[in-house]
């Protein structure tokens, strides 16, 4: 998007301002509420009274371009009004409000601080029943976070979207591609931002966990507008800020072990014999005697190293200090909503301006330095590489450093048998790795992340039947990623071969780092720009009441780029070209476009004036929608059919639909380079017996521009009851079934690394383990990966078409309102229910039921998932009970192929407890008016994630993202002031 272009867009919202501030009456003196209805538009004014009726709304705007009555919708749609919102108690992070009111959306926010970090750069990011879904912004698309860039994750950034300035959030639960084209196979997360809005409100949000950490949260906000009869503007203003919380502060992650690597221990292999063993210095040295002149043996006999098991190396280091459990985070938002009506209120002009500013961080302990002592006899015939010394981007530490204290004669075993080839393992010598840590400088995992967005259009009626709108919107997101307290690779074996750095040390000199540690960085871009013109009408009548149509055309540019630092750049051997042992990032910049046209048709076959028996109302509805790609992608057409049926009254409604959707692939998937960088700590079982083994491997994958996009079959059905004769009882019960083909992935590491560890050659997988480069030497027999050190081991992923996914799932709402002389009593229950959650990994192997288990395939799927409230209103009173309920699950660790641990997991119970008054009851004075007042307490009763170690073992040893995060007791306070 040029320059010049924005200036146009912000020149014309700037006159669009400028006429309604000339033409704006005195705004109202109270700020306007909304309604609790399930439906979507225009806001009403709020009841005079707690025990009101709500006015109804007419119309809907998410789940069709028809605009259509609210009871006639044909797709569940579920709503979260501003009423909803509030009696939730989550008023600081969009993601947390969703995922805890919705018991059928997943995600990932703020506890995603450990190794996948880089998957998300401190986003936030949902999904319904962990299928792709649609988010939209007033039902227009929005640009995806640029972690997509570096190969993270595809996801809109819900941090972005603060809880301030929304007005309601629509969720449909059913696969939409028809209406809305890719990504909306799980449904569509519509976020409704507020607009018509009359005065002005101010706001504050305080929350504190007092338990260990002391985590706090504060927020404030403002939201205000003006208008008269032709002109609103509307304008809200967000700070957020919550504090970070680190490991050692919750009990499940208190110890946390987990790695081999800490100052002062070594790890020894022999290549002639095989054996690898584990040595640390003896408690009170700082560091052993250096001048290259002794032996293992000797230094075991002088008592300078103790040797230690594999299991004692791994519980040894307790990273929990040094690493974050949940991340910081601080948010600056500003939206603005303007609308205008002109010639005769048959045109309204309009537009939204959304910026925001958000500032993450999360971090793990210090970078783990393996630097090898090095010898050309070592670097030949160990290594396996072609001479000596090794390729740039190996770290290493000469015979001669004055700090070794290994013989040359002692590493070659007097060369007394070489390799028969380079890197068959077979030969004489020593491989010692010095398994450093410099605690001093652990790594900051740093995002600024801006958000620009600005929509603008027009709509109108031509007749009272006939309607269009057309818009355009433009996203630009840009994140600057820093990660300081990285070891620069040349510098760092300087300082290794000089002495400045002693890697055999506990701890090193005040000056030893000066010069080798680093920040490394990456400048990412995420763009999209869409145009959209629609036409609906209603152009005849039937007997069963009015036809509805809608046409429409879309059309998308999306952007995406980044730009890391030279360092960050991979070598020829795949690592970094200037940091040791860090990820590597790759220069990207991809486009694409996509065309659509659409159109959907509402038939009523029969109607309430009819007086059919058993036909009291019925409608079919059909949407059709086509997409063209650019590149080789190619175009997908979806259809969808819906119907609904209300056979005696309109007591009762059965609905159904059946559908395609479809995933367009990632721009990054389809067009992005290798990659490298190291995997999650894995678990193996050795060929040869023994204990399992855990490590970690250097890892690599590629795009793949042949990709096409994920398909999907879904289709839903359901009823909504809400009886005359128990009068505001609502109760809406939805199953769906979707079914995903060719979804985009790679066989998992855990596969790859225990197949070719048992098979060697025959594994099907053994072109995909390599050792000492991407492109070295391959397995030659069973064992392959075991009789190597992890730091030789590459694992090669590239992405296809190859899963597939089934969920077949419920979701039950019940509702009742009881207005009583004592005050409303609304009791709601929301249930989700997983009766299959079915993946196929890769084609080979079978589907796997995931459902009720914990692994870390497909983190946490309970079969029951429940969020209950209680919610008591009189005379300016609101108190609120809500109880979260998750099912127990079975811990299976990896799942499929590889499921272990087969541990129960228990259930989770979190009961919240909120109350609040508003002043304006009393009518003391118009200063007090205003004023509300609300505290409560979310998890009261202190409940921890249920650990799950076979699943989480490597990250946290619980899914603290599905168990309503790690912060435990969260007591707090909120207040509004309306004037």
């Amino acid at each position: 998007m040029s320059k010049y272009s924005v200036r146009k867009v912000w020149g014309s919202l700037a006159l669009i301002a400028g006429g309604a501030l000339t033409t704006a009456v005195s705004p109202v003196a109270h700020a306007q509420s909304t309604s609790t209805t399930t439906t979507t538009t225009t806001t009403t004014n709020p009841p005079s009274s707690d025990d009101d009726t709500v006015k109804m709304q007419k119309y809907v705007v998410t789940g069709s371009n028809i605009p259509q009555a609210a009871e006639a919708l044909a797709v569940p749609v579920q709503q979260l009004d501003q009423v909803a919102i509030e009696q939730s108690g989550v008023n600081f992070n969009t993601l947390d409000l969703l995922r805890k009111v919705t018991p059928n959306i997943m995600g990932t926010g703020a506890e995603n601080a450990q190794t996948e970090t880089a998957a998300t750069f401190g986003g936030a990011e949902s999904d319904i029943k962990g299928l792709s879904t649609l988010v939209l912004i007033d039902g227009l698309r929005v640009a995806n976070d640029p972690a997509e860039s570096t190969g993270g994750n595809q996801f809109v950034d819900l941090n972005l979207i603060p809880i301030a300035a929304i007005e309601s959030i629509d969720v449909e639960q059913d696969g939409a591609s028809a209406v809305y084209g890719s990504d909306a196979v799980g449904g569509v997360i519509n976020v409704v931002l507020k607009k018509d809005y009359n005065g002005w409100e101010a706001g504050a949000h305080f929350g504190v966990a007092p338990s260990a950490g002391r985590y706090e949260e504060r927020a404030a906000y403002l939201v205000g507008g003006v208008s008269n009869d032709k002109t609103s503007i509307t304008l809200a203003l967000d700070i957020a800020q919550n504090t970070p919380l680190y490991e050692n502060t919750r009990p499940y992650t208190n110890p946390f072990y987990g790695t081999y690597t800490f100052p002062g221990s070594l790890e020894v292999y022999n290549n002639l014999t095989g054996a690898d063993n584990f040595y640390q210095l003896k408690p009170g040295l700082s560091a052993p005697p250096g001048g290259g002149q002794y032996t293992l043996q000797q230094l075991l006999a002088n008592g300078t190293y103790v040797p230690e098991t594999a299991t004692q190396q791994f519980d040894t280091f307790n990273l929990a200090k040094g690493e974050t459990l949940f991340s910081y985070l601080k948010r600056y938002t500003a939206m603005a909503n303007i609308e205008h009506r002109m010639f005769d209120d048959k045109i309204t002009a309009y537009g939204n301006v959304l910026l925001a500013h958000t500032n993450t961080w999360s971090q793990l302990n210090a970078q783990p330095v393996v630097p090898y002592v090095e010898d050309p006899w070592v670097d030949v015939n160990v290594f396996g590489y072609s001479s000596s010394p090794p390729p740039a981007g190996t770290t290493y530490v000469p015979v001669t450093s004055p700090g070794n204290p290994f013989s040359s004669a002692f590493l070659d075993q007097n060369q007394s048998q070489p390799e028969s080839q380079p890197g068959y393992g077979d030969g004489a010598g020593y491989e010692i790795l010095a398994r450093a840590r410099f605690v001093q400088y652990p790594r900051r995992y740093q995002n600024d992340e801006n958000l620009y967005r600005v929509v603008g259009g027009l709509r109108g009626d031509i007749t009272d039947d006939y309607h269009w709108d057309i818009s355009a919107n433009i996203n630009r997101i840009a994140l600057d990623y820093t990660n300081p307290g990285l070891l620069d690779t040349n510098a760092l074996n300087a300082a290794l071969a000089d002495g400045q750095l002693n890697p055999f040390a506990v701890s090193q000199s005040a000056t030893a780092f000066n010069g080798v540690v680093g920040t490394a960085f990456v400048n990412q871009l995420s763009t999209l720009n869409q145009f959209d013109a629609k036409f609906n009408g209603t152009p005849f009548t039937l007997p069963g009441g009015k036809v509805g149509f809608a046409v429409g055309f879309e059309y998308v540019l999306e952007t995406l780029s980044a730009e890391p630092d030279i360092n960050s750049l991979p070598n020829s051997t795949g690592t970094t070209q200037g940091w040791s042992n860090a990820t590597t990032f790759q220069n990207f910049d991809a486009k694409r476009d996509f065309d659509s046209f659409y159109g959907e048709l509402s038939i009523p076959i029969t109607g309430p004036t009819q007086g059919i028996p058993a036909l009291y109302s019925t409608n079919i509805d059909g949407a059709l929608r086509y997409d063209s790609y650019s590149g080789q992608v190619g175009n997908s057409t979806t259809p969808e059919v819906r119907v609904s049926w209300s056979p005696f009254d309109s007591d009762l409604k059965f609905r159904a639909s059946a559908g395609k959707s479809f995933i367009a692939p990632q721009l990054f998937s389809l067009y992005g380079p290798v990659s490298s960088g190291s995997t999650e700590q894995l678990t193996y079982n050795p060929v040869g017996g023994g204990a399992p083994k855990s490590a970690q491997f250097n890892q690599t994958g590629g795009s793949n521009p042949g990709l096409k996009p994920t398909t999907a079959n879904s289709w839903t059905a359901g009823f909504v009851y809400t009886p005359k004769y128990v009068s505001g009882l609502h109760v809406n019960i939805d199953y769906s079934d979707i079914t995903e083909h060719g979804v985009v992935g790679v066989a998992p590491v855990a596969t790859i690394v225990q197949s070719v560890e048992t098979l060697g050659p025959a594994s099907p997988y053994a072109a995909d383990v390599h050792y000492n480069t991407p492109t070295g030497p391959e397995v030659s027999a069973p064992g392959g990966i075991s009789s190597r050190s992890p730091q030789q081991i590459y694992v090669i992923q590239n992405l296809v078409n190859l899963a597939g996914a089934r969920v077949d799932s419920t979701d039950i709402d019940v509702e009742y309102v009881m207005p009583t002389s004592f005050g409303r009593w609304d009791f709601d229950s929301k249930w989700t229910w997983y009766n299959r959650y079915l993946l196929q990994i890769i084609p080979s192997e079978p589907y796997y039921n995931y459902t009720g288990t914990a692994s870390t395939e497909q983190t946490t799927v309970p079969k029951w998932r429940t969020y209950t409230t209680a919610n008591w209103r009189m005379s300016g009173w609101d108190a609120t009970v809500g109880l979260t309920w998750i099912d127990s699950v079975e811990d299976i660790g990896a799942a499929g192929d590889n499921e272990s641990g087969f541990e129960r997991v228990g259930s989770f119970a979190e009961w919240d407890l909120q109350v609040g008054y508003d002043f304006g009851h009393l009518n003391l004075n118009r200063w007090l008016n205003g004023f509300k007042i609300s505290v409560g307490v979310n998890n009261a009763f202190n409940k921890m994630p249920p650990e799950a170690l076979a699943a989480y073992s490597g990250t946290t040893n619980a899914d603290v993202g599905t168990y309503n995060g790690p912060i435990g007791r969260l007591v707090y306070i909120d207040g509004s002031y309306k004037f």
